[in-house]
């Protein structure tokens, strides 16, 4: 089994992507064992939570040389089935986790106008960081953060509402619910321009998770929408 500290930099390698870390789960254990000269081992195994189809499997050969790693990646950067790369450092196999899910974000570009809708989004959020950063000592006002309040309160009860029809599991559920109670907090400490900053990363790392439903994409698009200004919003 892989160390722990091996995992967080996996998580990490995940997280520098565009859907983060929260939109795959990560296996370190439970395989099944093979036997023989030459056998190998699987060491972990990444599967994309919106299409299981999409994973990243890293191997290691039954002796400790150096290159003794490889992986099966799907898609692959001609196939859309898995593909295998051999001789590898496992430092390699870390370096080969990013061009994976870039490809994956490739393919749903290709097919799923979804995706455009969550880059226009992305980029409605970073215009509004765009415009706040030129003053980034302006704080919000009495009313703004009631304003905000009362947004944050209601994509709580959206959130709720996407867990009972299962849409987000639990463990998701209690991280996005303490990200939300923490943004509330941030908004008497935080100057308006870093307060959006970090909604933009906690925000958006739970909306990659969600946007393959219907229910999801509602959910993101009244979240985002709601907390942008009156000046910035894609509906003025």
């Amino acid at each position: 089994m892989i160390r722990k500290k091996t995992v967080e930099m996996i998580e990490k390698t995940l997280d520098k992507t565009y859907f983060r870390s929260g939109s795959f789960s990560l296996r370190t254990d439970g395989f099944p064992l093979k036997e023989g000269e030459g056998a190998d081992t699987i060491v972990f195994k990444i599967d994309f939570l919106a299409n299981p189809r999409f994973s990243f499997t890293a191997h290691r050969g039954s002796s400790y040389r150096e290159g003794n790693y490889l992986t099966l990646e799907c898609p692959g950067p001609y196939m859309d089935e898995p593909e295998r790369f051999a001789d590898l450092d496992f430092d390699d196999v870390i370096e080969r986790i990013e061009p994976w899910v870039a490809r994956i974000l490739e393919d749903y570009r290709t097919v799923n106008p979804v995706v455009s809708e969550l880059d226009h989004l992305r980029r409605s959020f970073q215009e509004e960081i765009k415009r706040l950063a030129k003053d980034p000592e302006a704080t919000f006002t009495p009313d703004e953060k009631k304003d905000l309040i009362g947004k944050i309160a209601e994509l709580e009860e959206k959130l709720y509402e996407l867990a009972k029809n299962h849409q987000v599991t639990e463990d998701q559920l209690a991280r996005v619910t303490d990200d939300l109670a923490n943004l509330r907090t941030d908004l008497d400490s935080f100057p308006k321009a870093a307060w959006y900053q970090t909604a933009a990363s906690k925000i958006f790392s739970f909306v990659t998770t969600v946007f393959a439903s219907r229910e999801g994409r509602e959910l993101a698009s009244a979240a985002v929408k709601g907390l942008l200004t009156k000046e910035s919003s894609p509906d003025t």
